[in-house]
Formats: structure tokens, C-alpha cells, sequence
């Protein structure tokens, strides 16, 4: 007589107790990278409202340029801003007249401040998530006489500080040119 062998079936406790714990370890990982890919995601997106905002003040400003006239750059000795100037070293001030009006631009503290009334009284252009560290202005081309259409490069460098552990920097060259021909040909 010959004995059978039987085949246990199921699992044994420790078995159980093993494969409970390798699940247990897995899931931890993968909640620990969804928890990082969500906070990464939160800031992505904070950042991008920021330079959306920034980019609708570029926006601003380049408006008034295009359509403007009378470009000046930096302070007047004078204090009159209505005076054309260049300014090929730059400077943090730019004064341009549009639709009858002067509206000026500059950097006060960590912020964009303009003026719709010739420097009387500013307001912020951009927000508080957004720290500025340089504005320059450079205008080329302000005197009728020189053949030359005016424009302004805008240099623009600061970071976005909505993460005080990790703030973004950006730096923005633009170049901005009056529409109307301006050219004595």
C-alpha cells in the first residue's frame, strides 16, 4: 500500500502576513510620488497664473508704446517727461504720450508701478506673487530728425514668489516699436 500525498490548499498565515506587508510598502510608495506629483502640479500651475499676469502687464505696457509718441527714458533734469529722449545706457523710468496723455512706467521697490496722469499718482501693474529685481528701458530713435523709427527694448528680470522654498526666475527682453511711420525720407 502506497500513501497519497495531499496538496495543502490556500495560504499559509506567515504567507498572508508577507504579502499584506508588500502591499502595504507599495502603496506608501506610490502615494508618496502621487502626494509629490501633486504639489509639483500646484506650483506649475501657480507659476503659470503669475506669468500670465505678467505677461498681460508686458502686454500693457507694449500697447501704450506701439501707439504712443514721444518717448522719454530716465529722469529729466527739468522734471518734464513730455521732452523727447533717448536713453541707450537705460534707465527704470519711461514716459510715453498717448491718446493726449502721459503715462509713465517704473520700478518702485520689487514692483511695476504706472501712471495714466504724468507721474501725479501710480498704480501697481503687477501683482504681489511677482517680485521684480530689474527694470531697465532703452529708447532709440525719440528725435523726428534721425531716420530712425523709434522703439523701446524693456528688459525685465525677477521671480515668481508664490513658494517660499522654490521661486522661479525669469528674465524678459522685449522690444517695442511705435506703429505710426516716424521716418524723414
Amino acid at each position: 500500500m502506497y500513501h497519497k500525498k495531499h496538496k495543502k490548499k490556500g495560504f499559509l498565515l506567515v504567507e498572508l502576513i508577507v504579502a499584506v506587508a508588500l502591499f502595504i510598502v507599495v502603496t506608501a510608495l506610490s502615494l508618496g510620488s502621487i502626494v509629490s506629483i501633486l504639489d509639483i502640479s500646484r506650483r506649475v500651475r501657480g507659476n503659470k497664473d503669475v506669468l500670465d499676469s505678467l505677461n498681460a502687464s508686458v502686454e500693457y505696457m507694449a500697447r501704450i508704446v506701439r501707439f504712443g509718441n514721444t518717448y522719454h527714458c530716465g529722469l529729466s533734469p527739468s522734471g518734464v517727461l513730455t521732452v523727447l529722449q533717448n536713453c541707450t545706457t537705460g534707465a527704470s523710468l519711461l514716459a510715453v504720450n498717448y491718446a493726449g496723455q502721459t503715462f509713465v512706467f517704473r520700478l518702485t521697490g520689487t514692483k511695476i508701478e504706472f501712471s495714466d496722469n504724468g507721474g501725479t499718482s501710480y498704480k501697481a501693474l503687477t501683482g504681489s506673487n511677482v517680485i521684480i529685481d530689474r527694470l531697465q528701458f532703452y529708447t532709440f530713435g525719440t528725435s523726428k530728425t534721425d531716420n530712425i523709427q523709434p522703439y523701446v527694448l524693456a528688459v525685465i528680470r525677477g521671480r515668481v514668489a508664490n513658494d517660499p522654498q522654490a521661486s522661479s526666475i525669469f528674465d524678459i527682453q522685449t522690444i517695442m516699436t511705435q506703429r505710426r511711420l516716424d521716418l524723414n525720407i
